[in-house]
């Protein structure tokens, strides 16, 4: 009988051991490796009015179980992804470009990004600052401007707008703490801007695993399962569906509805409230490249994006906003190239999509800096 409880005893301590080496092995393995590091956010309170990165701190992006798209993100004074500071004393003129992840661009090197290539190109008379924020729609772009007007006073401004730009400005159809929407009011039957404050859990179980969740961050092996893995991501996904989902069961022309009275307030108050004349503000509008890349390009009118993207295109140019439609400028690349313009696991835009942004937003500088010298 004791020889028997020795064995165990000795079965498990060996399982034990083997499984000590082995994560042990792996930890020493993946901090020499690009494993996605933690990204720290300053949620929007009264004292910070936008949302960003903890500032002054590099860290590690990449994506999936190779470590893909490997890139360090500079994260600059403020908080936002750049190589330079932004300083509200600089007296140079400022062209500002807002913008969600598509800007933010963590998996594409900021000297390779739109951002970035105008930047080299108009230092040291101009400078260049991005504010991209990941998941920001319509409403927060014109939260984030507004801060920029009163923070560093721009003489020219430029936005990136994407597909789910439109609907996900509504609150009806996304809520994240954090950012600004398009809120109803009942009563004038106007939209609205509202910020969804973000609001820490307190108490003593949260506490305790918010100090469980910084600590375990600090390995390696972790943050492959759970940042590049994404396994919590997987396994909810498997129970509960994946996406974000909507309360509001709105068929497809209620929504296209609701979004064109977003693209309408939006537009309104950039004109209105900048306090910069229509002709420095500028539109990147992203072409529908899933559909170029499935040869159904001729069709791409009929679909959500396109139609919202041709609304918007219309009722910017009316006021007389500068626009650049991305479409024709891919469609015109991918036909002569056949190269595609994102990387093939992940829709944002890859360095050469970056690339052919910046061309086509630096065709049309020159005319905005000449009324800006006026």
């Amino acid at each position: 009988m004791r020889n028997t409880r020795r064995l165990i005893v000795l079965r498990v301590v060996c399982a034990i051991g083997g499984i000590v080496v082995v994560v042990s092995v792996l930890e020493v393995v993946l901090r020499q490796l690009p494993v996605h590091e933690r990204t720290y956010y300053v949620p929007e309170t009264a004292s910070n009015p936008i949302s960003q990165f903890a500032p002054d701190r590099d860290f590690l992006w990449s994506r999936d179980w190779d470590l893909a798209a490997a890139n360090v993100v500079d994260v600059n004074n403020i908080g936002f992804v750049s190589n330079t500071d932004y300083l509200p004393s600089d007296p140079r003129p400022l062209v500002a470009v807002i913008g969600d992840s598509y800007v933010e661009a963590l998996m594409v090197s900021y000297e390779r990004t739109c951002a970035g290539l105008l930047k080299e190109q108009l230092s040291p008379e101009y400078r260049v600052y991005s504010f991209g924020q990941s998941g920001a729609p319509l409403s927060q772009y014109l939260a984030v401007a507004r801060y920029v007007k009163d923070t560093f006073s721009p003489s020219i401004l430029w936005f990136v707008i994407v597909g789910n730009d439109y609907d996900e400005s509504l609150i009806r159809y996304k809520d994240v703490p954090g950012f600004h929407y398009f809120v109803e009011d009942q009563e004038s039957d106007r939209l609205s801007l509202s910020l969804i404050l973000y609001e820490p859990r307190s108490g003593l179980l949260w506490s305790a695993l918010s100090t469980a969740k910084n600590w375990a961050y600090t390995s390696a092996l972790f943050r492959y399962f759970y940042l590049n893995l994404r396994v919590v991501e997987l396994v909810r996904g498997i129970f509960y569906g994946y996406g974000e989902g909507s309360s509001t069961t709105d068929g497809p022309e209620t929504r296209i509805l609701w979004s064109k009275r977003a693209v309408d307030v939006f537009l309104e108050a950039v004109r209105d409230s900048m306090g910069l004349e229509p002709p420095r503000i500028g539109f990147v509008m992203d072409g529908g490249r899933e559909l170029l890349y499935e040869h159904n390009y001729d069709h791409i009118d009929t679909y959500y994006d396109g139609i919202l993207r041709k609304y918007f295109i219309q009722n910017a140019t009316e006021i007389g906003f500068r626009v650049i439609d991305m479409e024709p400028v891919f469609a015109a690349h991918y036909a002569t190239h056949g190269a595609r313009f994102d990387w093939y696991r992940d829709f944002h835009w890859n360095a050469l999509g970056h690339r052919l942004c910046y061309e086509e937003v630096a065709g049309v500088l020159q005319s905005q800096i000449l009324v800006s010298d006026e």
